[in-house]
Protein backbone atom coordinates (compact mmCIF):
# COMPACT_ATOMS: atom_id res chain seq x y z
CA UNK A 1 0.00 0.00 0.00
CA UNK A 2 1.41 3.47 -1.18
CA UNK A 3 2.11 5.77 1.68
CA UNK A 4 -0.31 8.91 2.26
CA UNK A 5 1.96 12.19 0.95
CA UNK A 6 1.39 14.65 3.39
CA UNK A 7 1.50 18.47 1.19
CA UNK A 8 1.82 21.78 2.93
CA UNK A 9 -0.52 24.41 0.71
CA UNK A 10 -0.13 28.59 1.13
CA UNK A 11 -2.80 30.35 0.76
CA UNK A 12 -1.38 33.72 0.20
CA UNK A 13 -3.90 36.41 0.75
CA UNK A 14 -2.30 40.37 0.48
CA UNK A 15 -4.86 43.54 0.04
CA UNK A 16 -7.73 41.11 -1.38
CA UNK A 17 -5.56 39.58 -4.02
CA UNK A 18 -4.93 35.26 -3.46
CA UNK A 19 -1.52 34.04 -4.82
CA UNK A 20 -2.11 31.41 -7.91
CA UNK A 21 0.15 29.52 -10.38
CA UNK A 22 -0.25 26.99 -13.15
CA UNK A 23 0.43 23.59 -12.63
CA UNK A 24 3.66 23.17 -15.34
CA UNK A 25 3.28 20.36 -18.16
CA UNK A 26 5.02 16.85 -17.60
CA UNK A 27 3.59 16.84 -14.24
CA UNK A 28 0.22 15.10 -12.76
CA UNK A 29 -2.60 17.44 -13.08
CA UNK A 30 -0.75 19.98 -15.82
CA UNK A 31 -2.69 23.20 -16.92
CA UNK A 32 -4.50 23.26 -13.72
CA UNK A 33 -4.20 26.21 -11.32
CA UNK A 34 -3.00 25.81 -7.79
CA UNK A 35 -1.67 27.09 -4.62
CA UNK A 36 1.90 27.21 -3.75
CA UNK A 37 2.87 24.25 -1.88
CA UNK A 38 4.39 20.53 -2.36
CA UNK A 39 5.16 17.72 -0.21
CA UNK A 40 6.52 17.87 3.50
CA UNK A 41 9.90 16.72 4.29
CA UNK A 42 9.83 13.72 7.22
CA UNK A 43 8.60 15.40 10.58
CA UNK A 44 8.02 18.71 9.06
CA UNK A 45 5.16 20.60 9.35
CA UNK A 46 2.84 21.17 7.32
CA UNK A 47 2.46 25.00 8.25
CA UNK A 48 6.17 25.39 7.74
CA UNK A 49 6.52 23.16 4.89
CA UNK A 50 3.90 25.67 2.94
CA UNK A 51 5.87 28.77 3.93
CA UNK A 52 9.31 26.72 2.41
CA UNK A 53 7.21 25.97 -0.47
CA UNK A 54 6.19 28.69 -1.49
CA UNK A 55 9.72 30.80 -0.84
CA UNK A 56 11.12 28.24 -3.50
CA UNK A 57 8.52 28.60 -5.68
CA UNK A 58 7.76 31.85 -5.62
CA UNK A 59 10.48 34.04 -4.05
CA UNK A 60 7.81 35.16 -1.28
CA UNK A 61 8.69 35.48 2.51
CA UNK A 62 5.08 34.50 3.80
CA UNK A 63 3.97 33.66 7.28
CA UNK A 64 1.29 31.15 8.35
CA UNK A 65 -2.01 32.93 10.39
CA UNK A 66 -4.44 30.21 10.22
CA UNK A 67 -5.25 26.63 8.89
CA UNK A 68 -8.13 26.38 6.69
CA UNK A 69 -8.21 22.97 5.75
CA UNK A 70 -6.99 19.41 5.89
CA UNK A 71 -8.61 17.05 3.14
CA UNK A 72 -7.77 13.85 2.21
CA UNK A 73 -7.95 12.78 -1.44
CA UNK A 74 -6.91 9.90 -3.39
CA UNK A 75 -5.98 10.71 -7.32
CA UNK A 76 -4.81 8.18 -9.64
CA UNK A 77 -1.24 9.01 -9.24
CA UNK A 78 -1.30 9.17 -5.63
CA UNK A 79 -2.76 9.20 -2.09
CA UNK A 80 -2.51 12.60 -0.62
CA UNK A 81 -3.11 14.64 2.80
CA UNK A 82 -3.49 18.36 2.04
CA UNK A 83 -3.41 20.85 4.47
CA UNK A 84 -3.96 24.74 3.37
CA UNK A 85 -2.81 27.38 5.32
CA UNK A 86 -4.04 30.67 5.03
CA UNK A 87 -0.54 33.15 4.65
CA UNK A 88 0.28 36.69 4.47
CA UNK A 89 3.26 38.23 3.48
CA UNK A 90 5.92 39.01 5.18
CA UNK A 91 7.96 43.04 5.45
CA UNK A 92 4.91 44.67 3.11
CA UNK A 93 2.41 47.24 4.14
CA UNK A 94 -1.11 45.29 4.45
CA UNK A 95 -2.69 47.85 2.12
CA UNK A 96 0.12 48.63 -0.36
CA UNK A 97 0.79 46.96 -3.56
CA UNK A 98 1.88 43.47 -3.52
CA UNK A 99 5.09 42.31 -4.14
CA UNK A 100 6.19 40.32 -7.57
CA UNK A 101 5.81 36.43 -7.55
CA UNK A 102 7.94 34.43 -9.93
CA UNK A 103 6.10 33.28 -12.63
CA UNK A 104 3.79 31.39 -13.34
CA UNK A 105 2.28 32.74 -9.98
CA UNK A 106 0.23 35.71 -10.27
CA UNK A 107 -1.98 37.55 -8.02
CA UNK A 108 -5.84 37.11 -8.54
CA UNK A 109 -9.11 38.96 -7.48
CA UNK A 110 -11.92 36.54 -6.19
CA UNK A 111 -13.33 37.47 -9.62
CA UNK A 112 -10.93 35.94 -11.29
CA UNK A 113 -10.35 33.23 -8.87
CA UNK A 114 -13.82 31.99 -9.16
CA UNK A 115 -12.94 31.59 -13.31
CA UNK A 116 -9.43 29.19 -12.74
CA UNK A 117 -9.78 25.48 -12.88
CA UNK A 118 -8.13 23.96 -9.97
CA UNK A 119 -8.14 20.36 -8.86
CA UNK A 120 -11.05 18.97 -7.60
CA UNK A 121 -9.24 18.39 -4.00
CA UNK A 122 -9.35 22.14 -3.48
CA UNK A 123 -12.96 22.83 -4.08
CA UNK A 124 -13.75 23.03 0.00
CA UNK A 125 -11.13 25.73 0.07
CA UNK A 126 -11.74 27.66 -2.93
CA UNK A 127 -15.66 27.76 -1.27
CA UNK A 128 -13.97 29.13 1.73
CA UNK A 129 -12.50 31.87 -0.08
CA UNK A 130 -15.25 32.95 -2.79
CA UNK A 131 -17.47 32.74 0.44
CA UNK A 132 -17.05 36.24 1.71
CA UNK A 133 -19.50 38.71 -0.51
CA UNK A 134 -17.94 42.09 -2.00
CA UNK A 135 -20.16 43.74 -0.62
CA UNK A 136 -19.54 43.35 3.47
CA UNK A 137 -15.93 44.14 2.70
CA UNK A 138 -15.21 48.29 2.76
CA UNK A 139 -14.87 49.80 -0.36
CA UNK A 140 -10.97 50.58 -2.04
CA UNK A 141 -9.65 53.49 -2.06
CA UNK A 142 -7.74 54.25 -5.35
CA UNK A 143 -6.39 57.25 -6.50
CA UNK A 144 -5.60 58.34 -10.44
CA UNK A 145 -2.97 60.60 -11.43
CA UNK A 146 -2.78 62.29 -14.67
CA UNK A 147 0.03 63.14 -16.60
CA UNK A 148 1.56 65.38 -19.38
CA UNK A 149 -1.52 66.18 -21.82
CA UNK A 150 -3.72 64.19 -19.83
CA UNK A 151 -2.94 66.18 -17.05
CA UNK A 152 -4.30 69.45 -18.89
CA UNK A 153 -7.28 67.84 -20.43
CA UNK A 154 -8.41 66.50 -17.13
CA UNK A 155 -7.97 69.99 -15.60
CA UNK A 156 -6.51 68.18 -12.22
CA UNK A 157 -3.65 65.97 -11.41
CA UNK A 158 -4.82 64.17 -9.11
CA UNK A 159 -8.43 62.17 -8.47
CA UNK A 160 -9.59 59.76 -5.52
CA UNK A 161 -12.48 57.44 -5.77
CA UNK A 162 -13.89 54.57 -4.17
CA UNK A 163 -14.72 51.44 -5.87
CA UNK A 164 -16.10 48.29 -4.93
CA UNK A 165 -13.31 45.09 -3.62
CA UNK A 166 -12.62 42.93 -6.79
CA UNK A 167 -12.71 45.77 -8.90
CA UNK A 168 -9.84 45.54 -11.83
CA UNK A 169 -8.62 48.34 -14.19
CA UNK A 170 -11.64 48.57 -16.55
CA UNK A 171 -13.84 49.70 -13.68
CA UNK A 172 -11.83 52.84 -12.71
CA UNK A 173 -10.90 54.00 -16.53
CA UNK A 174 -14.78 54.01 -17.06
CA UNK A 175 -15.71 56.06 -14.05
CA UNK A 176 -12.07 58.01 -14.95
CA UNK A 177 -13.95 59.09 -18.15
CA UNK A 178 -17.68 59.02 -16.58
CA UNK A 179 -16.09 62.13 -13.99
CA UNK A 180 -13.72 63.54 -17.25
CA UNK A 181 -15.79 64.23 -20.21
CA UNK A 182 -13.08 65.95 -21.88
CA UNK A 183 -10.87 62.55 -21.94
CA UNK A 184 -13.52 60.37 -23.62
CA UNK A 185 -12.63 61.50 -27.12
CA UNK A 186 -9.40 60.35 -26.52
CA UNK A 187 -9.83 57.07 -24.92
CA UNK A 188 -8.68 54.64 -27.90
CA UNK A 189 -5.44 56.22 -27.02
CA UNK A 190 -5.09 56.78 -23.11
CA UNK A 191 -2.17 54.66 -21.97
CA UNK A 192 -2.60 53.04 -18.58
CA UNK A 193 -0.23 51.80 -15.30
CA UNK A 194 -0.94 50.13 -11.85
CA UNK A 195 1.65 51.33 -9.30
CA UNK A 196 3.80 52.84 -12.03
CA UNK A 197 3.61 49.58 -14.34
CA UNK A 198 1.53 49.45 -17.61
CA UNK A 199 -1.72 47.53 -17.52
CA UNK A 200 -4.66 46.65 -19.23
CA UNK A 201 -8.20 47.07 -18.35
CA UNK A 202 -8.05 43.11 -16.77
CA UNK A 203 -5.35 43.67 -14.20
CA UNK A 204 -6.90 43.48 -10.46
CA UNK A 205 -6.70 46.19 -8.36
CA UNK A 206 -6.53 46.29 -4.49
CA UNK A 207 -7.13 48.82 -1.78
CA UNK A 208 -4.55 51.87 -2.19
CA UNK A 209 -4.34 51.22 -6.26
CA UNK A 210 -2.38 54.04 -7.70
CA UNK A 211 -3.77 54.31 -11.17
CA UNK A 212 -1.57 56.40 -13.95
CA UNK A 213 -3.37 57.83 -16.95
CA UNK A 214 -1.15 58.84 -19.71
CA UNK A 215 -1.11 60.31 -23.33
CA UNK A 216 0.55 58.36 -26.39
CA UNK A 217 4.26 58.00 -26.10
CA UNK A 218 5.57 58.96 -29.29
CA UNK A 219 8.61 58.09 -30.50
CA UNK A 220 11.41 59.52 -32.42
Amino acid sequence: MTAVRRIGIAVVQHAECILVGIRPAGVPLAGYSEFPGGKCDPEEPPSVCAVRECFEETGLTVAPVRQLATIPWSYPHGDVELHFWECRCLGIAQHGPPPVPAKPFRWLSRQQLSLELFPPANAAVLDQLLSIPADTRPAWAITVRFFAAAHEIAGTDAWQLSVQPDCRLDTVQSRVLEQHPNLQKYASSLLWAVNNQYADGTVPLHDGAVVGCFPPVSGG
